[in-house]
């Protein structure tokens, strides 16, 4: 019990970590390359850098392959890889949803039924994986059973 939480310490802080030194230089790139847009919920409407998420999924996807490595080389592999390796899918894939969203722009952008609709090839990794089956875990409440609304 301990180790795994020292596990999932250890990928966590390499995940901030990673976000917390690759975002600053992102800022500035997209700053001077044009890539920012203006905070809408600010009263002043300062520039903000676009597509900063893509760092953000970037770190939880390293995240995720460092606790996956350390348990495969470390421990023998207490987890199986492929619900990992399915999850660092589903986050490329809909980062990349997000970034085409971004660079298209706020009034272009990605219409919102095809950001719905192109959320389901993208949760395909995941339904592959039949990963966590047909029990959802709710906070506070404990493991709800999902059979009949979980068809595939």
């Amino acid at each position: 019990m301990l180790q795994e939480a020292l596990i999932a310490l250890t990928a966590s802080a390499v995940s901030f970590a990673s976000v917390m030194v690759m975002l600053p230089p992102w800022i500035s790139v997209a700053s001077q390359r044009g890539l920012v847009g203006y905070d809408m919920n600010k009263p002043d409407r300062r520039p903000v850098a676009e597509a900063g998420g893509l760092w953000v999924i970037v770190g939880a996807s390293l995240g995720l392959l460092i606790m996956e490595a350390i348990n495969t080389f470390v421990n023998g592999s207490l987890y199986k890889p492929v619900p990992v390796f399915s999850l660092v899918s589903l986050l490329m894939l809909t980062g990349l949803i997000g970034l085409l969203d971004d660079i298209l722009g706020w009034k272009k952008g990605v219409p919102q039924w095809v950001r719905v609709l192109s959320t389901i090839p993208a949760a395909l990794p995941l339904m592959i994986a039949k990963y966590n089956g047909y029990i959802v875990h709710v906070p506070l409440y404990g493991a709800l059973y999902l059979g009949p609304l979980f068809p595939w």
